[in-house]
């Protein structure tokens, strides 16, 4: 699974980067907040400040593929963040690797600016549960994890640079792909400095259109893997497939209307071996569910990134109904409608508790 996380957010870098007149630029965030307490299982006090510090590389985009017009001409970035959640003796630190675009939604004539990023990628967190050496920490149980980052800034240019004022989220989780794994999620308030030659004017590029297809249907397997709440539980695979129809609303925005058919092993694992359940159809009945699900993709090329909120329709066990997801895709093979067959990593959770981090291929006509 790291192995995946760390090709697949390369793909996601090298497919952003397809413009052409770059410039590029460094930028330093530093941010002080603290930690969200979303689970009662959390058996540690957070009444320490987060700290983050945050360096990234950022390309001002103009390209001849015509999809940067539509994001008004974002950045694109490679980041490389240390961050603390709130316990330094527990849950230590955390150092992370992510690419991630930041879109101008509203700026003015002086230079003051409004920006939305969103980011995703790799984390190494320090100090994981351990039953003899950290048996506290019920909320991260592996080294490697996934980290996702929304960062919401106003800007404005100070003499040759720009300074900004942020308030962001962050997310830490393996996808309960080891337990425990209550997810560690952060809040915080902080400043951002970067030189303001990124403003400086460009040539004329005349890009090219984009648009995607108005009318799509698509299907996708995804495959993930999943542990038992309790440690030391064993990892159990979840096979899940998705058929759904898209609208595009924008030349660079899907919405998916989608049933989803999930088969979580680890639920069959609990049905016979926990409950004493003998026959093998009725545990599998037990381990499959159907969801009917909305989402919404943003297409940047040949990426794209996605959120979902689904319900079960189906299912024979007691679960939470309501479910929400965030993918990424690579289009690899593309037609003129820039859909084709792609690359997805998907991440589902209920409410701010992960389920399962799985990675699929599907086409999309």
């Amino acid at each position: 699974m790291r192995r995946w996380l760390i090709y697949f957010s390369f793909l996601l870098f090298l497919g952003t980067q397809n413009a052409e007149a770059q410039r590029f630029h460094a930028r330093l965030d530093a941010g002080l907040g603290g930690l969200i307490r979303h689970s009662k299982k959390f058996q540690f006090p957070s009444d320490e400040w987060t700290k983050s510090i945050d360096l990234s590389a950022q390309w001002f985009t103009h390209d001849r593929q015509g999809w940067a017009k539509y994001y008004n001409y974002p950045n694109v970035g490679a980041h490389l963040r240390y961050h603390t959640f709130g316990n330094r003796s527990i849950l230590g630190g955390a150092v992370s690797l992510y690419p991630s675009i930041t879109i101008p939604f509203s700026r003015n004539q002086s230079g003051r600016r409004w920006d939305f990023m969103y980011g995703s990628g790799l984390s190494y967190v320090f100090s994981p549960f351990d039953p003899l050496e950290n048996p506290i920490n019920t909320a991260i149980g592996t080294r490697w994890n996934t980290m996702t980052r929304i960062k919401f800034q106003y800007s404005f240019p100070v003499k040759a640079y720009r300074l900004g004022i942020f308030a962001d989220f962050t997310h830490v989780s393996n996808g309960r792909m080891s337990t425990p794994n209550t997810g560690l999620n952060t809040a915080e308030l902080g400043l951002s400095i970067w030189p303001s030659r990124e403003e400086r004017s460009f040539p004329d590029l005349s890009p090219t259109s984009f648009s995607i297809r108005k009318w799509s249907v698509e299907a996708a397997g995804v495959l993930a893997w999943t542990s038992q709440s309790n440690y030391p539980g064993p990892k159990f695979p979840v096979y899940v497939v998705k058929m759904a129809v898209t609208r595009s609303i924008t030349p660079v925005q899907r919405l998916h209307l989608g049933v989803e058919w999930e088969r979580n092993m680890e639920r069959a694992h609990f049905q016979r071996g926990m409950l004493g359940v003998v026959d093998r159809r009725e545990a599998l009945q037990y381990a499959t569910a159907y969801l009917l699900y909305l989402g919404d993709e943003f297409v940047i090329g040949p990426v794209s990134f996605g959120v979902v909120a689904g319900i079960y329709i189906q299912t024979r066990r007691e679960t939470f109904p309501i479910y929400n997801q965030l993918f990424a895709r690579y289009y690899f093979i593309q037609n003129e409608r820039h859909s084709g067959a792609f690359l997805t990593v998907y991440l589902k959770s209920h409410l701010a508790t992960a389920q399962y981090l799985g990675f699929g291929l599907g086409y999309q006509l």
